[in-house]
């Protein structure tokens, strides 16, 4: 490799990582990436040591996997696509006894999702609770859409990037998991006579 690795772009690591497999240059990728993807598996899962580990199963599977990468492709949604698929199935095969948990920073960007008109007469760890248990009844798709664009606040293009999708589809994704959101939630105020 004539320069220093830390000058290379990451495609420039994965083509070098494909050909020829060097230390260097994973330690180089991990260190780039790893808070990322830790901070990322953690929005999903709410447990510091679970997305410790979560993360090094991604970082394995990327080690796994280099082959899948395509020539001329973007690196980093290549990568984020790795982690937000491991941490949808990570969820789906422990729906039952797995909770997900929103954590209060969570829980104040999931307030401009749309006009949840929740009940401010609730204090805020039970509209808290009550999120928690909105978000339990989305498919993970759903989940997935809201977390990307309020939790990891990725732009649509980033969005569209990690899901394959397009332009439209992603609004419309995004149109749906909200309507449906507040649909939940007009409901649970309608059973619990908080609905005038």
């Amino acid at each position: 490799m004539n320069r220093n690795v830390h000058q290379l772009k990451d495609e420039e690591i994965i083509y070098s990582l494909t050909n020829q497999f060097d230390t260097t240059c994973f330690n180089e990728i991990s260190k780039r990436y790893e808070t990322k993807i830790f901070k990322r598996c953690r929005a999903y899962v709410k447990d510091e040591e679970l997305a410790r580990d979560l993360t090094q199963d991604i970082f394995i599977k990327l080690f796994l996997h280099l082959d899948a990468f395509k020539s001329g492709g973007r690196f980093s949604p290549w990568l984020y696509t790795i982690a937000n698929n491991t941490c949808l199935d990570y969820l789906r095969k422990n729906r039952k006894k797995y909770h997900v948990k929103l954590s209060e920073e969570l829980f104040e960007q999931f307030e401009d999702i749309s006009e949840l008109d929740v009940d401010h007469s609730l204090d805020e760890d039970l509209t808290m609770e009550l999120l928690e248990e909105l978000m339990k009844q989305l498919p993970p798709q759903d989940k997935m859409v809201l977390l990307l664009k309020y939790s990891q606040k990725l732009s649509l293009k980033e969005i569209q990037e990690i899901m394959g999708l397009g332009e439209s589809a992603v609004k419309m994704r995004l149109k749906r998991a909200r309507e449906k959101i507040t649909r939940l939630h007009k409901t649970y105020k309608k059973i619990k006579g908080f609905d005038n």
